[in-house]
C-alpha cells in the first residue's frame, strides 16, 4: 500500500534582500525532498524560482524602501505537478535586454531560465494603486518519470 503524498503547502515570507534569498533556496529544496522529487528535478525547479525571486530582489522595491517577497508552493497529485508562487507589494518593471559589462552579457535572462524549467507560468501585475507582482509556475516533470 502506497501512502499518500504528503500535500502540505511551504509558505514563506523573506525580506527581498540578496542574502535572504538563501533561506528560500534551502527550504524549497527540503520540502521538494521530503516529497520525494528527485534531486536532478529539485535543481530545475530551484533555478527556475530562484530567478524569480532575484527579480524580485533586484528589481520590484527599486527606488522603494525594501518590501517583502513571499512564496507558496504546492504539490498537486491530481494535476502531476508541482506549482510554485511568487510575490512582491512593489512595482513591475519591463523585462530588459541583457547588458555588456566587459564584453559579457548580464541580467535579463530570468523569465527565459524560468520558461526553460517549467511546464507553464503566468505573470500578474499590480497597478500603480495595487501594486505587486505574482508569478506563478507550474512544473511536472517530476511526475513523468
Amino acid at each position: 500500500m502506497t501512502a499518500e503524498p504528503d500535500t502540505r503547502p511551504l509558505r514563506l515570507e523573506i525580506g527581498a534582500r540578496a542574502a535572504d534569498v538563501v533561506v528560500i533556496r534551502m527550504a524549497l529544496r527540503a520540502w521538494l525532498s521530503a516529497r520525494g522529487v528527485p534531486a536532478a528535478d529539485t535543481e530545475e525547479i530551484i533555478l527556475g524560482v530562484d530567478e524569480v525571486v532575484a527579480n524580485c530582489v533586484e528589481h520590484a522595491y527599486r527606488d522603494l524602501p525594501p518590501g517583502a517577497v513571499h512564496l507558496t508552493a504546492r504539490l498537486r497529485p491530481a494535476e502531476g505537478s508541482i506549482r510554485i508562487t511568487v510575490a512582491d507589494d512593489g512595482h513591475w518593471r519591463e523585462p530588459v535586454a541583457p547588458h555588456q559589462v566587459h564584453g559579457i552579457s548580464i541580467g535579463g535572462r530570468g523569465l527565459t531560465i524560468l520558461r526553460a524549467v517549467c511546464h507553464h507560468h503566468t505573470i500578474t501585475r499590480g497597478t500603480p494603486d495595487a501594486p505587486g507582482t505574482v508569478v506563478t509556475a507550474d512544473f511536472t516533470r517530476a511526475f513523468t518519470r
